[in-house]
């Protein structure tokens, strides 16, 4: 989507639609299994070019809603005349990742289910296919980009060429790898790097949606 049509988009939303309206907005049921089928295809590394496409079209989807939900919201707070809403955006998350993490954030990007739209994902941070275990202690809870992104890797590289594994949020604790600087994620180790690169933390769409949750304290600086 070009970027003058992304903006356009987000423009209407926020000028013409309540709050309520955009929070009720939601992938119908047909539309997530579809995000679920491409993911799982390209998380596998059976993706056709096709596929690449459209899950990339549903990540621009996603981007266009959290920055329109936050927008919105930042917009009523400082305008309290326009509503009576409490400024808190609707939930969206089922029993099983409420129970997974306290807070239901994103283990990697922070971002609560509350401000996506597609619904996150509890998934395995080491893979079975690389012999992760089955049980809580290798589950993670991640939003839709960042479980496409990570897939099934386990490692990237360096610029010099290194190979360093990937964060691991049941083993590792975030804010030794990374720190929030602006809504920029900066990353403090080796690990923090590779993982802020492979899983794409700082994409300019991510970083202003980011910065205007944070406005509203529904973004946490750690």
């Amino acid at each position: 989507m070009r970027s003058e049509v992304f903006d356009e988009l987000v423009d209407f939303l926020v000028e013409k639609m309540p709050l309520d309206s955009i929070n009720l907005f939601r992938p119908h049921k047909s539309a997530q299994k579809r995000f679920d089928t491409l993911s799982g295809a390209i998380k596998s590394g059976s993706g056709t070019p096709d596929q690449h496409r459209a899950l990339e079209l549903d990540i621009q989807l996603e981007h266009l809603m959290q920055l329109a939900k936050a927008r919105r919201a930042l917009k009523e707070r400082d305008n309290p005349r326009l509503s009576r809403h409490e400024y808190e955006l609707a939930a969206h998350f089922t029993p099983q990742v409420e129970q997974k993490t306290r807070q239901s954030r994103c283990e990697y990007c922070l971002l609560h289910v509350d401000n996506a739209y597609y619904a996150h994902y509890v998934d395995y941070v080491i893979a079975q296919k690389h012999g992760g275990a089955k049980g809580s202690e290798n589950l993670a809870l991640s939003c839709a980009e960042c479980n496409v992104r990570k897939g099934t890797d386990l490692s990237s590289l360096t610029p010099s060429g290194r190979l360093i594994t990937l964060f691991n949020p049941r083993l590792q604790r975030w804010g030794a790898h990374f720190r929030v600087e602006g809504g920029t994620i900066e990353p403090l180790t080796r690990i923090g790097e590779v993982t802020t690169r492979l899983l794409d933390f700082n994409n300019a769409r991510r970083v202003e949606i980011r910065r205007t949750l944070a406005q509203l304290k529904l973004y946490p600086g750690r």
